[in-house]
Formats: C-alpha cells, structure tokens, sequence
C-alpha cells in the first residue's frame, strides 16, 4: 500500500503541491505532465504518499481508486 511508505523506499516519485492543478486531475482520475524515466512511481503530496501513477512519455496516469475520486 501506498501509504505506507516513504518516498526514499521507491524508485521513482512524484510530489506535488497541495493546491496544484496536478494533484486535482490525479484526484479526478485524469493524468498530469511530468518529466522523468517511464514507470510506476509513487504520487505524494508535500512529502506524504497518496497513491500510485504510471509514467509513459512524459505523462503520469492516475491510478487512485475509482471509489476515491473527486467529481
């Protein structure tokens, strides 16, 4: 689980800001623009996990659970 970690125990992170236009489209389910190596990684806000994305070309694709998700 995703919570449960740090974000020096994964590869590959991401970390977003609180009141970022990123975090409200990973929240939504959308993706986001993100420079980096192709992959999972773990998607943080200010430094504590939230959740997982994937990384494929430049984009981070949300993967927050569907029952989750903000409207």
């Amino acid at each position: 689980m995703a919570l449960g970690l740090a974000l020096s125990d994964t590869l590959r992170s991401v970390c977003l800001d609180a009141d970022s236009l990123d975090l409200r489209a990973y929240l939504q389910g959308s993706g986001f623009r993100s420079p980096g190596d192709d992959g999972w990684l773990l998607v943080a806000v200010e430094s504590h996990p939230l959740g997982w994305g994937k990384r494929v070309n430049g984009t981070v694709k949300s993967h927050y659970p569907k029952g989750l998700r903000w409207n």
